[in-house]
Protein backbone atom coordinates (compact mmCIF):
# COMPACT_ATOMS: atom_id res chain seq x y z
CA UNK A 1 0.00 0.00 0.00
CA UNK A 2 1.16 3.56 -1.46
CA UNK A 3 0.65 5.06 2.45
CA UNK A 4 1.99 2.72 4.56
CA UNK A 5 3.86 -0.78 4.99
CA UNK A 6 2.49 -3.37 7.40
CA UNK A 7 3.81 -6.57 8.34
CA UNK A 8 1.81 -9.43 10.01
CA UNK A 9 2.94 -12.75 10.95
CA UNK A 10 1.69 -15.68 13.88
CA UNK A 11 3.66 -18.24 15.61
CA UNK A 12 1.31 -20.59 17.52
CA UNK A 13 1.76 -22.30 20.44
CA UNK A 14 0.32 -25.25 19.84
CA UNK A 15 -0.15 -26.59 16.03
CA UNK A 16 -3.15 -24.74 15.57
CA UNK A 17 -3.18 -21.20 17.61
CA UNK A 18 -6.22 -18.80 18.95
CA UNK A 19 -4.81 -15.91 17.91
CA UNK A 20 -5.74 -13.79 14.32
CA UNK A 21 -5.85 -11.23 12.34
CA UNK A 22 -6.61 -9.65 9.04
CA UNK A 23 -6.05 -6.41 7.22
CA UNK A 24 -9.39 -5.34 5.12
CA UNK A 25 -8.78 -2.55 2.14
CA UNK A 26 -12.20 -0.64 2.36
CA UNK A 27 -13.49 2.44 0.28
CA UNK A 28 -11.92 5.82 0.23
CA UNK A 29 -8.53 4.99 1.13
CA UNK A 30 -9.52 2.67 4.57
CA UNK A 31 -8.48 -0.12 5.69
CA UNK A 32 -9.41 -1.99 8.57
CA UNK A 33 -6.78 -3.76 10.77
CA UNK A 34 -7.82 -6.34 13.04
CA UNK A 35 -5.91 -8.64 15.88
CA UNK A 36 -7.37 -10.99 18.77
CA UNK A 37 -7.07 -14.21 21.11
CA UNK A 38 -9.80 -16.55 21.33
CA UNK A 39 -10.20 -18.48 24.38
CA UNK A 40 -8.85 -21.88 24.46
CA UNK A 41 -6.41 -23.45 21.92
CA UNK A 42 -6.37 -26.29 19.26
CA UNK A 43 -9.25 -27.15 17.55
CA UNK A 44 -11.97 -25.79 19.39
CA UNK A 45 -10.41 -22.67 18.75
CA UNK A 46 -10.17 -22.50 15.27
CA UNK A 47 -13.08 -23.15 15.12
CA UNK A 48 -14.84 -20.38 16.76
CA UNK A 49 -11.86 -18.30 15.22
CA UNK A 50 -13.51 -18.90 12.08
CA UNK A 51 -16.93 -18.07 13.42
CA UNK A 52 -15.45 -14.80 15.18
CA UNK A 53 -13.63 -13.58 11.91
CA UNK A 54 -16.31 -14.30 9.72
CA UNK A 55 -18.41 -12.35 11.51
CA UNK A 56 -16.63 -9.92 10.99
CA UNK A 57 -15.39 -10.11 7.58
CA UNK A 58 -19.51 -9.89 6.79
CA UNK A 59 -20.17 -6.66 8.74
CA UNK A 60 -16.85 -4.35 8.25
CA UNK A 61 -17.45 -3.11 5.16
CA UNK A 62 -21.34 -2.07 5.63
CA UNK A 63 -20.51 -0.83 9.15
CA UNK A 64 -17.02 1.16 9.56
CA UNK A 65 -17.86 2.74 12.89
CA UNK A 66 -15.36 0.93 14.94
CA UNK A 67 -18.12 0.67 18.32
CA UNK A 68 -21.18 -0.11 15.95
CA UNK A 69 -19.09 -2.67 14.23
CA UNK A 70 -18.33 -4.78 17.48
CA UNK A 71 -21.59 -3.89 19.24
CA UNK A 72 -23.58 -5.83 15.75
CA UNK A 73 -20.76 -9.02 15.87
CA UNK A 74 -20.80 -8.99 19.60
CA UNK A 75 -24.66 -10.12 19.10
CA UNK A 76 -23.75 -12.38 16.68
CA UNK A 77 -21.26 -14.07 18.03
CA UNK A 78 -23.08 -14.02 21.60
CA UNK A 79 -24.92 -16.43 19.97
CA UNK A 80 -22.90 -18.72 18.46
CA UNK A 81 -20.59 -18.69 22.32
CA UNK A 82 -23.58 -18.72 24.94
CA UNK A 83 -23.52 -22.74 24.92
CA UNK A 84 -19.98 -23.07 24.97
CA UNK A 85 -18.50 -20.46 27.25
CA UNK A 86 -15.87 -19.09 24.38
CA UNK A 87 -14.88 -15.12 23.83
CA UNK A 88 -12.39 -13.11 21.68
CA UNK A 89 -10.53 -10.76 22.87
CA UNK A 90 -10.12 -8.19 19.81
CA UNK A 91 -8.51 -4.79 18.81
CA UNK A 92 -9.90 -2.99 15.62
CA UNK A 93 -8.32 -0.12 14.17
CA UNK A 94 -9.70 2.09 10.98
CA UNK A 95 -7.01 3.50 9.23
CA UNK A 96 -8.21 6.45 6.67
CA UNK A 97 -5.43 7.62 4.75
CA UNK A 98 -6.95 10.65 3.34
CA UNK A 99 -7.29 12.74 6.68
CA UNK A 100 -4.28 10.06 8.19
CA UNK A 101 -5.58 9.28 11.59
CA UNK A 102 -7.04 6.11 13.36
CA UNK A 103 -9.73 5.62 15.21
CA UNK A 104 -9.79 2.04 17.22
CA UNK A 105 -11.97 0.17 19.55
CA UNK A 106 -11.59 -3.20 21.53
CA UNK A 107 -13.24 -5.94 22.90
CA UNK A 108 -10.95 -6.56 26.36
CA UNK A 109 -7.45 -6.52 24.60
CA UNK A 110 -4.49 -5.53 25.80
CA UNK A 111 -3.64 -1.75 25.09
CA UNK A 112 -1.74 -1.75 22.17
CA UNK A 113 1.40 0.55 21.01
CA UNK A 114 1.61 3.97 18.92
CA UNK A 115 4.97 5.19 18.38
CA UNK A 116 5.76 8.82 16.89
CA UNK A 117 8.59 9.08 14.77
CA UNK A 118 10.44 10.99 17.63
CA UNK A 119 10.21 8.06 19.94
CA UNK A 120 6.45 8.95 21.38
CA UNK A 121 4.73 6.49 22.84
CA UNK A 122 1.11 6.31 23.16
CA UNK A 123 -0.95 3.28 24.22
CA UNK A 124 -4.36 2.57 22.03
CA UNK A 125 -7.34 1.72 24.72
CA UNK A 126 -10.55 2.22 25.62
CA UNK A 127 -13.33 -0.15 27.08
CA UNK A 128 -15.36 -3.63 26.51
CA UNK A 129 -15.87 -6.73 27.45
CA UNK A 130 -14.47 -9.55 25.03
CA UNK A 131 -17.02 -10.40 22.24
CA UNK A 132 -19.03 -13.19 23.09
CA UNK A 133 -19.33 -12.82 26.98
CA UNK A 134 -22.39 -10.13 27.09
CA UNK A 135 -25.69 -10.37 25.62
CA UNK A 136 -26.72 -7.10 22.84
CA UNK A 137 -28.27 -4.91 25.32
CA UNK A 138 -25.56 -5.22 28.36
CA UNK A 139 -22.50 -4.92 25.68
CA UNK A 140 -20.96 -1.57 25.82
CA UNK A 141 -17.77 -0.37 23.84
CA UNK A 142 -15.40 2.73 23.94
CA UNK A 143 -13.65 3.89 20.97
CA UNK A 144 -10.64 6.71 20.48
CA UNK A 145 -8.94 8.22 17.70
CA UNK A 146 -5.27 9.71 17.10
CA UNK A 147 -3.81 11.22 14.64
CA UNK A 148 -0.49 10.01 12.58
CA UNK A 149 2.17 11.30 10.40
CA UNK A 150 4.57 10.05 7.84
CA UNK A 151 8.10 7.89 10.08
CA UNK A 152 4.99 6.60 13.00
CA UNK A 153 4.59 3.11 13.63
CA UNK A 154 1.82 1.19 14.86
CA UNK A 155 2.08 -2.06 16.73
CA UNK A 156 -0.75 -4.35 17.16
CA UNK A 157 0.14 -7.34 19.21
CA UNK A 158 -1.09 -10.19 21.34
CA UNK A 159 -0.38 -10.79 25.46
CA UNK A 160 1.40 -13.51 24.22
CA UNK A 161 4.88 -11.18 24.14
CA UNK A 162 4.05 -9.17 26.62
CA UNK A 163 2.69 -12.21 29.09
CA UNK A 164 5.94 -14.21 28.46
CA UNK A 165 7.69 -15.51 31.64
CA UNK A 166 11.12 -16.21 32.25
CA UNK A 167 12.48 -18.42 34.62
CA UNK A 168 12.44 -16.16 37.72
CA UNK A 169 8.47 -15.11 37.19
CA UNK A 170 9.16 -11.96 36.07
CA UNK A 171 7.19 -11.05 32.56
CA UNK A 172 8.51 -9.28 29.45
CA UNK A 173 6.11 -6.81 29.60
CA UNK A 174 5.03 -3.07 27.93
CA UNK A 175 8.10 -1.60 29.01
CA UNK A 176 10.67 -3.94 27.57
CA UNK A 177 8.40 -3.80 24.33
CA UNK A 178 8.60 -0.31 24.12
CA UNK A 179 12.01 -0.05 24.95
CA UNK A 180 12.73 -2.82 22.34
CA UNK A 181 10.39 -0.94 19.78
CA UNK A 182 12.58 2.49 20.64
CA UNK A 183 16.10 1.13 20.55
CA UNK A 184 14.96 -1.03 16.55
CA UNK A 185 13.11 1.52 14.82
CA UNK A 186 14.01 2.03 11.26
CA UNK A 187 14.53 -1.47 10.69
CA UNK A 188 12.66 -3.49 8.03
CA UNK A 189 9.27 -4.76 9.96
CA UNK A 190 10.18 -7.86 8.96
CA UNK A 191 13.31 -7.54 10.71
CA UNK A 192 11.87 -6.01 13.21
CA UNK A 193 9.07 -9.08 14.33
CA UNK A 194 12.32 -11.49 13.89
CA UNK A 195 14.42 -9.39 16.32
CA UNK A 196 11.50 -9.21 18.74
CA UNK A 197 10.50 -13.25 18.35
CA UNK A 198 14.07 -13.28 19.39
CA UNK A 199 14.46 -11.21 22.17
CA UNK A 200 11.00 -12.54 24.20
CA UNK A 201 12.23 -16.08 23.36
CA UNK A 202 15.94 -15.39 24.58
CA UNK A 203 14.27 -13.09 27.73
CA UNK A 204 12.28 -16.44 28.59
CA UNK A 205 15.44 -18.75 28.19
CA UNK A 206 14.27 -20.53 25.63
CA UNK A 207 12.03 -22.17 27.26
CA UNK A 208 8.83 -24.02 25.62
CA UNK A 209 6.52 -21.40 24.14
CA UNK A 210 3.39 -20.86 26.38
CA UNK A 211 0.99 -18.65 23.94
CA UNK A 212 0.83 -17.94 20.73
CA UNK A 213 2.93 -14.82 19.42
CA UNK A 214 1.52 -12.35 16.99
CA UNK A 215 1.80 -9.10 15.96
CA UNK A 216 0.76 -6.55 13.28
CA UNK A 217 3.44 -4.10 12.84
CA UNK A 218 1.88 -0.76 10.56
CA UNK A 219 4.49 1.69 9.33
CA UNK A 220 3.29 5.00 7.36
CA UNK A 221 4.91 6.74 5.35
Amino acid sequence: VEEFEVYAKTIPAKLVGGDFYDIIELQNGKYGVIIGDVSGKSIPAALFMAVVLSTLRSLIRDIQNPRELFHKANHIIYEYSADSGMFATIFYALIDTKNKEIRFTTAGHNPQIFIQKDGKVEFLKSYGKPLGILPKEKANFGEGTIKYNSGDTLLLHTDGIVEAFNNNGEEYGEKRLISFLQKHKGISLQELFDKLWTDVISFTGGDFQTDDFTAVIVNFS
